[in-house]
């Protein structure tokens, strides 16, 4: 019995090896692949949004803050 064990035991660790063998093998293949392709564009994200350049404390910001908080407790009273 002791044999058996130590033979399921042999032939897990081989499949785990195998398979993490094979990951590797996997993403040097998809890394070289991905070197052909361009980087992240230095365009504006889609869909009009814009990166504000205002300071942590401009009263736009809290403005915009105090509207999330507000509209995160109306949701969560709605849940309730």
């Amino acid at each position: 019995m002791l044999t058996e064990g130590l033979g399921l035991m042999a032939a897990g660790m081989g499949m785990v090896f195998s398979f993490l063998t094979l990951l590797v093998l996997v993403m040097m293949a998809s890394a070289r692949i991905f070197k052909h392709f361009p980087g992240p564009a230095d365009s504006p994200p889609p869909g009009g949004i814009s990166v504000k350049k205002e300071g942590r404390g401009s009263k736009k910001n809290l403005a915009e803050v105090a509207i999330a908080i507000a509209v995160a407790r109306a949701r969560r009273e709605r849940r309730e």
